[in-house]
């Protein structure tokens, strides 16, 4: 957030020098608050002379959370993501060669009906005297291919969920209620009511002064 706000420049801070380096960062975590509220939210608050710095601050806080967590899991996700991308390349491959087994086993049996991977209903043309190890064959291989396309339905569905929020303009890490902006009115008191409140307690403590030593003069005057 210093660095692209180039608050080293507004502060008028020699970043070459550690001792300055290290104000603004007292400087920095001084200014800058966090705290939660009862509804659990975080509220951010940035205190500085200029008020339009000080939304911009908090806005570029934001932005740089939000990408250093989506960097973070769009990593995590796309380790992820490729492992099942292999896996599914490896499944297709997998599920073409016994697509081809299954063709040529069908055309040599004269097999082309058999219901799978349950066994509840075959009806089948036989054309020679090696059909029943055929249909065993024919069963097996149709038994684990259609689990490959099962399995790889799943993992399909996997895929979309990890490729899903990884682009900047697609889901949110961090919602935010309310953007920053400049605020229209000062922190604090302001220029009048400052010069009053002092002006009122001078009075007062001056008041409160020349009482007591009035008070006291007369008491050290008093013949004993």
């Amino acid at each position: 957030v210093i660095q692209n706000l180039n608050l080293p420049a507004a502060y008028n801070i020699d970043m070459n020098d550690a001792g300055d380096r290290g104000k603004l960062k007292g400087m920095y975590e001084k200014r800058f608050k966090i705290k939660r509220s009862e509804y659990r939210h975080l509220m951010l608050t940035y205190t500085d002379t200029d008020p339009k710095r000080a939304a911009d601050v908090l806005n570029e806080h934001i932005r740089v959370t939000e990408e250093t967590y989506r960097q973070y899991y769009n990593t995590i996700k796309g380790y992820a993501y490729n492992s099942i991308q292999d896996k599914i390349n490896e499944m297709d491959s997998s599920i073409a060669a016994m697509t081809d087994t299954l063709g040529s086993l069908r055309d040599q049996y004269r097999i082309y009906d058999i219901v799978s991977p349950t066994r509840a209903s075959v009806g089948s043309s036989l054309g020679n005297v090696s059909s029943g190890y055929g249909v065993e064959q024919v069963q097996n291989i149709a038994s684990i291919k259609d689990q490959l396309v099962i399995d790889r339905a799943k993992y399909v569905s996997l895929l979309n969920e990890f490729s899903t929020g990884t682009k900047g303009d697609e889901l949110k890490f961090i919602q935010v209620t309310n953007m920053a902006t400049a605020p229209n009115d000062p922190e604090g008191l302001g220029l009048v009511l400052t010069v009053l409140g002092c002006a009122l307690l001078g009075f007062f403590f001056a008041t409160l002064y020349i009482l007591l030593m009035t008070y006291y003069r007369i008491l050290i005057s008093v013949q004993r």
